[in-house]
């Protein structure tokens, strides 16, 4: 479930915490940006509910609602993205082992690709507003069967207070779980296609998502596994979000204000820690499935005890065969050398036995 978190983490070592501390700064810059151009939208918005209940509507209110809506969208198409894309950039380099700067995340400004990338942010935004949509229908859905449920036990839910709460805060948790399943799925795919962009430089836009939903498709149920583990890791920022952030404020209604707002930050602190952490582990993971699909990148994986025993006899074997040619040739050149001695020493006998049988010859011919 969490091997893809493992192993993303694993690969990107020693570049760890270069790679976590651009890649956050990247998309830090990224949210600030975009909070500033969403400002604008917020005031003409509020202008509109306010002139809409004084029913004095015209043309005229509208129009500031239509700039400040296109403001930041042309953000996104045209710079936001392309910021986004650069932080997944650079957790894509740390994880294929090469060097990473803050440079990495301007890559998709580049000429020659900025068109394209302009192309992904218009398939994001399609999968952001079907997503959207998805989380209206979903919510509606399950206001509708809590308030019917809350609706036949209200008589009950007078007298017992607290299972009130406790009926509301496990449907706002089930909510928010179920919600994650399909955040995380949307997220897989923009993930996905804008790796897919960094890694094939020639392909078209579409090529790029075709291959983020082809990945979806490899077989032996992992991408399944991924996305539970991704869902898992989101449990813990939905648990600090709902019910505990829920319960922290009603059980300090009744203490010092002061120490209640000291609570609040302290936690408010912590969720935000712990959102940051959980995220970059989880794209983290998404790139590292998406590589490992895609082009075979397999992420480092530190071998079993069970496996370095048999590495280890692997390795003896081994050189126990490399060894024993080397000491035959040497029994079989001691040998050879024995060999010639002995024939040696036989010839010099020969000769001498030769030597005197001629002085033999030689004393009876003198005689």
């Amino acid at each position: 479930m969490f091997k893809f978190h493992k192993h993303a983490i694993q690969n990107a070592k020693p570049q760890n915490v270069k790679i976590a501390l651009f890649s956050i700064l990247t998309f830090i810059v990224f949210l600030l940006l975009t909070g500033l151009t969403l400002q604008p939208l917020t005031q003409s918005i509020s202008m509109f509910i306010m002139a809409m209940m004084y029913q004095s509507m015209s043309p005229q209110i509208l129009l500031p609602v239509i700039i400040s809506l296109i403001i930041p969208l042309a953000f996104f198409i045209f710079v936001g993205y392309h910021l986004a894309a650069g932080a997944i950039n650079i957790i894509y380099k740390g994880i294929h082992k090469e060097k990473v700067s803050l440079l990495d995340a301007l890559e998709a400004f580049k000429k020659g690709s900025y068109l394209r990338a302009v192309k992904l942010a218009l398939f994001t935004l399609l999968f952001i507003a079907i997503l959207s949509l998805i989380r209206y229908l979903l919510t509606q859905l399950f206001s509708l069967g809590i308030g019917a449920l809350l609706r036949s036990g209200q008589s009950y839910f007078m007298e017992h207070v607290g299972v009130y709460i406790a009926v509301q805060l496990i449907a706002l948790t089930i909510l928010a779980i179920v919600l994650s399943f399909f955040i995380w799925t949307f997220t897989y795919i923009m993930i996905a296609y804008t790796v897919a962009y960094f890694k094939d430089r020639q392909a078209g836009a579409f090529q790029d998502v075709k291959h983020a939903f082809k990945s979806m498709k490899n077989g032996h149920h992992s991408w399944f596994k991924l996305l539970l583990g991704l869902v898992v890791l989101d449990l813990i920022v939905i648990i600090l979000e709902t019910p505990v952030s829920q319960l922290v404020a009603f059980s300090t209604r009744s203490i010092s204000q002061n120490v209640a707002g000291v609570l609040t930050v302290v936690l408010l602190v912590i969720i935000i820690i712990v959102r940051i952490v959980v995220y970059y582990l989880n794209v983290n993971a998404i790139i590292a499935f998406f590589s490992t699909v895609t082009d075979g990148v397999v992420p480092h994986r530190a071998p079993s005890r069970q496996q370095r025993k048999q590495q280890a006899k692997a390795e003896q074997k081994e050189q126990e065969e490399t060894t024993a040619p080397v000491k035959e040739t040497e029994t079989k050149e001691t040998a050879k050398e024995n060999d010639k001695e002995v024939y040696q020493d036989t010839t010099f006998d020969h000769l001498q036995s030769k030597n005197k049988e001629i002085d033999e010859r030689s004393d009876e011919f003198k005689k």
